[in-house]
């Protein structure tokens, strides 16, 4: 990328990326496909499934490398300037000619998408209604007052080691290569994370202290999906539209499920 040409138009945030800035969002992260090197025919059927469709040339690009699959997208248009703009992982918004973007952290250029005008993205019928309604609930005070028992009951050993583990791999996620990354699994590559890992399932409720207090702490949702996958992680299909809820809602539907098993024992 050429930095001295492009332009800054958002600031660092963590709350949004480039997929949900394309899409029309800047509150919430979206990157439906976990642990999947997501092809061109994930990407193509993901934008299709929410209201768009591919083309030769269009408003929209994807791009990606051919063995890490598609990483990113980028946006033109009215109202994203004479240029293509592209949020950068958590890192800055940006204004940039569409090939300054190739062959660096994002790979090539895999294909464009237009949006629909007549029609509109399927709204998933009226069980996805209820989920995202459901979801765009707010934790309540009974809720974050259970899991802050559960944390306070939490061995003073493990809290230390999990307060002494949590700021380093946090501060990770400044790496310029990681920072620029949509793919929430890129912040669980590091050496910070595996010493997290390493303090076992006891710190679970930590964990979901985190998020209740900051839905934004959604890559916490990492050491859920390395220590308890199997139990506790929600996992959708990119094409329902509850995906359109994001990390955050992610985050609240597994502490959710955490809380329903937990308290169900």
């Amino acid at each position: 990328m050429a930095v001295d040409k492009v332009l800054v138009s958002g600031e660092q945030s963590v709350k949004y990326n480039g997929l949900a800035w394309t899409l029309g969002y800047s509150d919430r992260w979206i990157w439906p496909w976990g642990h999947k090197a997501v092809t061109q025919e994930d990407f193509e059927r993901f934008y299709r499934e929410h209201g768009n469709y591919p083309i030769p040339v269009g408003k929209l690009s994807g791009l990606g490398t051919d063995e890490g699959g598609l990483k990113h997208g980028s946006i033109s248009g009215p109202g994203y300037g004479s240029r293509w703009e592209s949020k950068c992982g958590q890192w800055l918004r940006i204004r940039h000619d569409l090939e300054e973007m190739e062959d660096g952290t994002y790979g090539k250029i895999r294909g464009y998408f237009a949006k629909k005008r007549a029609a509109r993205a399927a709204d998933g019928g009226g069980k996805s209604k209820r989920a995202r309604k459901e979801l765009s609930r707010p934790f309540t005070e009974e809720e974050r007052k259970l899991v802050k028992e559960r944390a306070a009951e939490v061995p003073e050993e493990i809290g230390e080691g999990f307060k002494s583990a949590y700021e380093p791999w946090k501060k990770s996620w400044d790496d310029p290569v990681v920072a620029m990354s949509s793919i929430p699994l890129d912040r669980a590559k590091s050496w910070e994370f595996a010493d997290l890992i390493a303090l076992g399932l006891g710190v679970l409720p930590l964990v979901m202290e985190k998020m209740v207090g900051d839905p934004d702490q959604f890559f916490a949702l990492q050491i859920v999906d390395n220590l308890a996958k199997d139990e506790l992680m929600v996992e959708w299909d990119p094409a329902d539209p509850v995906v359109l809820e994001g990390e955050q809602a992610l985050v609240k539907a597994t502490v959710r499920r955490w809380l329903s098993r937990t308290f169900s024992c």
